[in-house]
């Protein structure tokens, strides 16, 4: 931040390819833009992302989503929470099925972390989500009931550890457990998630 304002601006990408199952390969791509304001004691962002995402080599998905955030530091000591609302709206345009899987979602969360004065934390996080969709249940499975239309609800617990080891590489390591709950029983399930990597900072 320069003064009361920031900006930070971030490319991600992710891949998932399959030796056997190459239809569920995956390529997810996502830029977001994030202004930054300091109104003591709270900094404040707006990070807005735009994601592409593509499946077997086709397009799946687009989606815009805006998280409105607000951050506070604990005086005397290296730690901070974190409040933040999720909203977003996704475009499916995948050619795979015959239901329209365009959705809504919102939610919000609270984190706390942990940190040093360079990069390096630790971050605990919750999440709550509910997405409605515009295909109905019975595009899913078979169902009396037609005119009901897809609903979920998802809690994500995670865990983070990022270190930085020098000014411009950090490795890091994390934790998610999802709870999904879902009137389609396919997408009724709870997972665990296990992620390691590097960041490059410039």
């Amino acid at each position: 931040m320069d003064g009361n304002f920031g900006l930070r601006i971030d490319y991600g990408g992710y891949a998932d390819f399959h030796s056997d199952l190459d239809e569920y390969d995956v390529i997810d791509q996502s830029m977001t833009v994030e202004p930054q304001w300091r109104i003591d004691p709270f900094v404040c962002s707006l990070p807005i992302r735009y994601t592409y995402a593509m499946q077997d080599g086709e397009s799946d998905y687009h989606r815009v989503s805006i998280s409105p955030t607000a951050t506070v530091k604990i005086p005397n000591v290296d730690n901070a929470v974190e409040v933040y609302g999720i909203f977003s709206k996704s475009y499916d345009v995948d050619q795979f099925n015959d239901y329209d899987e365009d959705s809504y979602s919102r939610g919000g969360g609270i984190e706390y972390i942990f940190f040093s004065e360079n990069r390096t934390y630790f971050r605990l996080k919750g999440d709550y989500q509910y997405i409605y969709y515009d295909a109905k249940v019975a595009a899913y499975e078979n169902t009396l009931n037609t005119s009901e239309k897809r609903h979920d609800s998802i809690i994500s617990l995670t865990a983070e550890h990022n270190i930085q080891v020098n000014s411009y590489l950090d490795i890091f390591v994390n934790f998610t457990h999802i709870i999904a709950k879902s009137n389609v029983s396919f997408y009724d399930y709870d997972r665990n998630i296990i992620e390691a990597g590097v960041l490059l900072n410039f």
